[in-house]
């Protein structure tokens, strides 16, 4: 099956649908598939000649129309009211994958993600989504979680840092970090010491490093920026807490990273993040400081003990195996 990718953002930019995406092409191409992958992400240090699969950046329309034109299915990534046309004119199947809210939960609803929603809900032969909660805004629209490596994702033979809180993210609001480091001021006035490392960038970075400074937390809070997935794994593995505080959410995938390396997670209850969390993770109530202070006090003093078993079962559902499994039987299913 030739399979055609369009996703705007793909790896060398760094997120949560890039590597799915990538775990996806890859996996797909191993199985005997053709994928090539449109997007408008420019080329990095990713080395585009050593993927098994085929990426064309910033295509020209007679390029975009060659790749649709020789696929037997268009998987879109997120509903794209900019492409819709040409897929469309090229009468492939088109199927998409839902990785974003399109508004926030009570929140007002711009028109035109009114559109896209009913766009996806007339469109596509079929479509999946990262979650649930996502899922439930369109109609027949599956769960597919986006999956993690759990070959590198897993607990590591170094000691955990005491009382050390990680995140990683995006620094956005969305991500809820300033939230986080009043919690942090909330529990040194308490009395409770911790450490917080914050891995990642983004337009609010500066603004959280003057806020902590400002509360005299500028020896507890770390900024190390964005850092590859190796760091990643290396940081989960040595520190002793993980915290998810977000105002929106599609699905997390660091919950089930953090979980795989063995963090005690503290999770917002907002979201697909409680379908990810399962029965293991401290939740608090989202954007209250309060709440998110109380549950990282739990999570340092009275951590919950996760039964392995039942652990290694919850993420078998976040393998690239089985969410490969499920994507396959999509494809070829509706848009015979």
């Amino acid at each position: 099956m030739n399979i055609c990718f369009i996703s705007p953002m793909s790896l060398p930019s760094v997120g949560g649908l890039q590597y799915v995406l990538h775990y996806w092409a890859v996996a797909l191409s191993k199985g005997g598939h053709k994928v090539t992958l449109m997007t408008d992400t420019a080329e990095g240090n990713s080395d585009d000649a050593r993927q098994p699969y085929t990426i064309i950046r910033h295509a020209s329309l007679l390029k975009q129309w060659r790749a649709l034109r020789d696929a037997d299915k268009i998987l879109m990534f997120n509903i794209s009211l900019k492409a819709l046309p040409l897929c469309l004119l090229s009468r492939k199947p088109l199927y998409v994958s839902h990785h974003t809210a399109l508004w926030y939960e009570g929140g007002e609803k711009p028109l035109r993600q009114i559109w896209k929603q009913w766009v996806a809900n007339i469109f596509p032969k079929a479509q999946c989504a990262c979650s649930q909660y996502i899922a439930n805004l369109f109609h027949n629209c599956s769960v597919i979680f986006s999956p993690i490596r759990l070959d590198i994702f897993k607990p590591g033979k170094a000691d955990r840092k005491p009382r050390s809180i990680v995140f990683a993210g995006r620094l956005v609001s969305d991500k809820g970090m300033d939230l986080l480091t009043d919690a942090v001021f909330l529990l040194a006035a308490r009395g409770v010491e911790v450490s917080l490392t914050i891995l990642g960038n983004g337009p609010d970075r500066q603004t959280l490093e003057n806020q902590a400074k400002n509360k005299g937390l500028g020896t507890k809070i770390i900024f190390r920026g964005e850092v590859p997935q190796l760091e990643l794994v290396e940081a989960l593995q040595t520190h002793s807490i993980m915290v998810v505080p977000s105002r929106m959410e599609p699905m997390g995938m660091v919950v089930a990273e953090g979980l795989a390396c063995g963090c005690t997670m503290v999770v917002a209850r907002q979201g697909g993040l409680p379908e990810v969390g399962g029965s293991f993770c401290h939740y608090f109530q989202p954007e209250d400081v309060v709440s998110l202070a109380d549950a990282l006090q739990q999570a340092v003093e009275k951590p919950l003990v996760v039964d392995a078993t039942a652990l290694q079962q919850h993420l078998s559902q976040f393998t690239i195996e089985h969410s490969v499994r499920e994507l396959e039987g999509m494809l070829k299913s509706n848009g015979q």
